[in-house]
């Protein structure tokens, strides 16, 4: 092999580790995160370092780049930003909440809500296909 070519398969084996070992961390923090989510908790990442708040969870607060990191409660109630029906299987009602400051789309139990609403997080979990899902109802 020349130089070229085994500088260029050592930098490529290197990019494959690296991804694995990214991925593998993402994927246990999301474990951990989708672990409550299936007992119906909802906990979110957030940094130890400088307090912010990671959505989507990640391992890696995307202020400060640390990974001190904890699981934590947030407050179950929201503001209703945006509503819409859904006509993909069931007919579902949809709404993206804000939360903590934090934004989730997810079903809403009942009609009526408006834009600017106070909802609450009714229920969350994971589906059969284990994607997750969130429910609100109003306060």
């Amino acid at each position: 092999l020349s130089t070229v070519s085994a500088a260029n398969t050592f930098f490529a084996i290197f990019n494959q580790l690296l991804t694995i070992l990214i991925v593998g961390e993402i994927l246990y923090d999301m474990k951990e995160f989708l672990d409550f989510l299936s007992r119906g908790k909802f906990r979110i990442p957030i940094c130890d370092n400088c307090h912010t708040k990671i959505w989507p969870p990640s391992n890696i607060c995307n202020n400060c780049y640390s990974k001190r990191i904890r699981m934590s409660k947030l407050d179950r109630k929201g503001r209703l930003i945006e509503h819409s029906e859904s006509f993909i299987g069931e007919n579902k009602n949809l709404g993206l909440v804000e939360m903590s400051g934090i934004r989730i789309i997810g079903v809403l139990s009942e009609g009526g809500l408006t834009p600017g609403s106070v909802v609450k997080l009714k229920k969350c979990g994971l589906d059969k296909n284990n994607s997750p899902y969130y429910e609100f109802s109003s306060a």
